[in-house]
């Protein structure tokens, strides 16, 4: 008799997203963690709780993209995106005697997430208090938005065809990646 090889369904793309308790947010926002699964492996993530764990290929980094390109457009509504963070530039090599120019601002907010010797990506939308940061070598989005009874429908149009699915996760796990 010969054993077959078990090759279980992928798990689909969906949008996780949680309200992380903290004080001092400026008056009728609120903090929101916002992350894509499945997650590669990860140790902070597994002590948050979470449990959606799997491999990203080039189909999950396309929708990882595109979450990313609809969550920027949700975000213009309260203006236009400034980086209150360090700008990353390329590496300048020893033979280089000038800087190179900043990195655009999608790398900005990507590549803290995959290289957790970066500091953090933070950015502004116009004059509100609404930020997006991004760090610690995590594929997560801490959002400061305005509190409203309307977060589900938006998380759902950030989502766009897949699933979203409301998440709460023991955060303190990953104190040291939350926004001051």
């Amino acid at each position: 008799m010969q054993v077959q090889d078990f090759d279980p369904a992928p798990t689909p793309f969906t949008l996780h997203w949680s309200r992380v308790q903290r004080t001092g947010l400026p008056a009728g926002h609120c903090l929101l963690a916002l992350w894509p699964a499945p997650v590669n492996a990860d140790a902070c993530f597994a002590a948050a709780g979470f449990t959606v764990f799997g491999d990203q290929d080039e189909a999950w980094e396309r929708e990882a993209d595109a979450l990313l390109t609809r969550l920027l457009n949700w975000l213009a509504q309260f203006g236009p995106p400034r980086l209150l963070s360090v700008p990353l530039r390329p590496a300048r090599r020893w033979w280089q005697w000038t800087e190179h120019e900043p990195l655009p601002l999608r790398e900005q907010i990507q590549w803290p997430q995959e290289r957790d010797e970066l500091p953090p990506c933070v950015l502004a939308f116009g004059d509100s208090p609404v930020r997006l940061q991004t760090s610690c070598g995590h594929h997560l989005y801490w959002l400061t938005v305005p509190d409203a009874p309307t977060l589900a429908v938006h998380m759902q149009q950030l989502a766009g065809p897949h699933p979203r699915q409301e998440t709460p996760l023991d955060w303190s796990a990953m104190a040291a990646c939350q926004p001051e």
